[in-house]
């Protein structure tokens, strides 16, 4: 009963391992148009087709198309009807995969703060661990981790699969997850699957490369819901299909987002 509890709990921070807060669409800001300066525009529609809601990604300081080093990615989430529903500041490091961000709702009353910190380089080899900084609310007690080997935090996945584009075509790459709100890792594997899976039967999506995303453990993999990335030829964002990182109605619905990229 134990172990299955733990399971259970594991697999709730699973879920919610972007972001996980109750955000009612009720208590979304004023309506505002979408951007018209953006690099990536996600359209994000639940399971039966319903359109949720729209996020528009800006890239600053972009360096070569490479989603490394201290570079700079500002989200829009907007809903159908175009109310905000919540921003998110990203900021690239090294080692890939690792990212600091910040998100604030359209509800004042929550955001979410992961930052992380570098070792200098003048530092001992015992000191140079990567420290990882999770705070809620400003006001709330944060948690300190140090980062694992092939760990990824948020955006930086993404940057983590152009990293290992070419080894993950011929075998599975094992990662460290960080969970929200869970603030913990979770060790996952990221599998190449049919591309099919992460088209949902539309051959006009482009799909070079779906990806399956499960937990290493196999209780969590048994329980995990889907959890699939489609990039298209050029290393690029195509599809995702999983948990929502935004909570809607007291929810994180499954959705499946397509990305248009200028």
């Amino acid at each position: 009963m134990g172990v299955f509890n733990l399971c259970s709990n594991k697999i709730l921070f699973f879920i919610f391992f972007l972001l996980a807060t109750p955000l009612s669409q009720a208590e979304t800001l004023k309506n505002m148009a979408p951007p018209d300066d953006f690099d990536v525009k996600g359209t994000a529609r639940d399971l039966d087709g319903q359109l949720l809601y729209y996020e528009y990604h800006d890239y600053l300081d972009l360096v070569s198309g490479n989603l490394a080093g201290k570079n700079l990615h500002n989200v829009t989430y907007l809903n159908n009807d175009f109310s905000l529903l919540a921003t998110k500041h990203i900021r690239y490091f090294q080692p890939v995969g690792l990212v600091s961000y910040k998100i604030k709702y359209a509800r004042q009353s929550f955001s979410e703060l992961v930052s992380v910190t570098a070792p200098s380089v003048e530092a001992s080899n015992q000191k140079k661990n990567i420290s990882v900084l999770v705070k809620k609310n400003s006001n709330s007690q944060s948690t300190q981790l140090i980062a694992k080997k092939g760990s990824i935090i948020d955006a930086g996945f993404d940057a983590f699969i152009r990293t290992y584009w070419l080894k993950l075509q011929r075998q599975t790459v094992t990662a460290q997850l960080l969970l929200m709100p869970a603030a913990d890792w979770l060790s996952v594997n990221i599998s190449k699957i049919a591309n099919t899976k992460c088209q949902r039967n539309s051959t006009q999506l482009n799909v070079a490369l779906c990806l399956q995303i499960k937990p290493d453990s196999f209780w969590l993999s048994v329980l995990a819901p889907d959890l699939m990335v489609g990039y298209n030829e050029n290393k690029k964002l195509s599809t995702y299909l999983g948990p929502s990182n935004l909570v809607i109605d007291s929810e994180s619905p499954m959705v499946f987002i397509t990305y248009q990229h200028r």
